[in-house]
């Protein structure tokens, strides 16, 4: 999928089976979005075992068809 921030467009990958939408902070700052705290803080852990504390979050909009939110 395709989605544009500012004047580019950027490949994206939307993984329907994950039951978190997460991003690399570095892409985030890249794409200038505005941190937000998150309401609700919890801890994530990864394949590597790496445990992560979510503390902020980014919201992004997305317009796919007559589908629009604000992730």
């Amino acid at each position: 999928m395709f989605t544009k921030f500012g004047d580019k467009n950027y490949k994206v990958i939307v993984d329907s089976g994950s039951y978190i939408n997460a991003i690399l902070f570095r892409l985030c700052e890249h794409l200038g979005l505005e941190v937000v705290p998150h309401p609700h803080l919890f801890k994530v852990s990864w394949i590597d075992s790496t445990i992560l504390e979510v503390k902020q979050q980014y919201l992004v909009s997305v317009n796919f068809n007559h589908y629009k939110d604000n992730i």
